[in-house]
């Protein structure tokens, strides 16, 4: 009996090693692009159970790879395979309704549900990361269930949970504001060698969270950061040495240096500050127009609102020995209708305004822009429509009541104490001197909903 108990049990080994390397096989297909095989591979094993060949039969019909698409059969492998046992099975259906697909509407419900039995099988540490991110997105947030599930991630080394944790403690949300519980936790979070750990703890050294401020050790942070592959890290390495907070003073060659370093790592922000040191005029940083907006291009071809505007200005400027109105126009308006930019807004509302770059002048499309522009976060626009609605020689627009309503508005808004003060002595007090008594508190009460309308916006005092 105990012979034929052993031979079951060694066949059952064989035969589950075969499948094992059948799996390999067809994962190694699908690696390498033939899906054909890997579809042949992976079905009979998917007949007798095999959860990570059923698992691999979803992804190829999810995607529809060497077949027709089809997403309910892909569900319905995935729900096979997690059932099955296997974690990425749930993980792959969390992530198809965490962003939708043809004919599946986004619904977070079914996220959690198939997070939490990934969390269930093995206690998958990603999962339970990534849960406590999907319930601090719910408009009631049940704290105590995510930082449950923070602390379980972060024993299991989730670096990313390490972080979120420091940063609740820094905010004091959903714990008592704790700062040195935070540093506590950015340093386990950098102890892992995760980029955004060693990152984050060189901005707790940076701004002096949970301990004293250190610069230089701030440094060491963003650059063993950057050396693991954080463009973020090299770009605040440049940032620091071109604000002189290295040294004593700026070192525009060595910032522009983390700067380029930060482009090598794909990093957004580096693309901009670089293109900025080559067109700032500082010798200590030749200019070089032509290569600014090669980084500006790739940045906006990134998707980067900021860089689409700073490059449509470069292209009409005439900076690159050349001007580029189509160009200028496309990039501009994608920043502005596409990505709700308000530098773009106010961009177009001039060139609309003086009918450049081939747009046709039309005052009051100006004025529909400036107003756009400023429900993004623009002060610099409301200033500027406060101006283009005073005008009296342009009476299509003319509306001193609006004017002065705009004045009291960025008056209300604008830190930026020298612009506020030259707008106010140039331009708003002799428009009061030539209004009646009637006109201005109309214009306070223009003011007023225009308080109203645009409160909580973010905005932006210096553009």
């Amino acid at each position: 009996m105990f012979r034929r108990l052993f031979l079951a049990l060694a066949l059952a080994l064989t035969v589950s090693a075969a499948w094992a390397q059948d799996v390999e096989d067809a994962i190694a297909a699908f690696g390498a692009g033939d899906y054909a095989t890997a579809r042949t591979i992976a079905e009979p094993l998917a007949q007798q159970g095999v959860a990570r060949a059923t698992n691999l039969l979803g992804v190829l019909h999810q995607n529809g790879f060497g077949m027709p698409r089809d997403i309910d059969h892909a569900i319905a492998l995935f729900e096979a395979a997690g059932q099955g046992g296997f974690t990425d099975a749930y993980i792959n259906l969390a992530n198809l309704y965490e962003d939708g697909a043809e004919g599946i509407a986004p619904d977070l419900d079914r996220v959690e549900l198939y997070l939490s039995r990934a969390i269930a099988l093995d206690g998958h540490g990603p999962a339970t990361y990534r849960l406590g991110t999907l319930l601090e997105r719910r408009e009631v947030q049940d704290w105590p269930r995510i930082l449950s599930l923070y602390r379980g991630a972060a024993a299991e080394g989730s670096s990313p949970a390490m972080a979120r944790l420091a940063e609740l403690h820094v905010q004091g949300t959903g714990v008592p504001r704790d700062l040195g519980i935070a540093r506590y936790w950015a340093e386990q979070s950098a102890a892992t060698g995760s980029p955004g750990g060693l990152q984050l703890l060189g901005r707790y050294h940076e701004e002096g969270l949970g301990g004293p401020r250190d610069i230089a050790t701030a440094v060491e942070y963003y650059i063993a950061a950057a050396e693991a592959g954080s463009g973020s890290a090299a770009n605040d390495v440049g940032i620091l040495f071109e604000e002189g907070m290295v040294g004593g003073r700026p070192d525009l060659p060595r910032a522009f240096t983390w700067y380029m370093r930060g482009v090598e790592l794909g990093d957004i922000f580096a693309h901009r500050n670089a293109a900025d040191l080559l067109l700032d005029g500082d010798a200590r940083v030749p200019d070089d127009p032509a290569r600014a907006a090669d980084l500006l291009r790739a940045a906006a071809e990134a998707g980067d609102a900021h860089s689409m505007t700073q490059l449509g200005r470069l292209l009409r400027g005439g900076d690159l020995g050349y001007r580029d109105f189509v160009e200028s126009r496309r990039f501009t308006e994608t920043a502005a209708l596409e990505h709700n930019d308000a530098l773009a807004y106010y961009d177009l509302a001039q060139m609309t305004a003086l009918g450049a770059a081939g747009i046709p002048a039309d005052l009051a499309e100006a004025v529909s822009l400036l107003e756009r522009s400023i429900a993004a976060g623009s002060i610099l626009s409301a200033w500027t429509l406060h101006e283009l609605l005073a005008l009296p020689s342009t009476p299509e627009t003319h509306d001193p009541v609006r004017a002065l309503a705009w004045c009291l508005w960025a008056r209300q808004h604008d830190s930026w104490e020298e612009r506020r003060q030259a707008y106010l002595d140039n331009s708003c007090t002799p428009l009061i001197a030539r209004m009646t008594p009637a006109e201005r508190e109309a214009a306070e009460d223009v003011a007023a909903d225009l308080l109203d309308r645009y409160r909580g916006r973010d905005l932006t005092a210096s553009e």
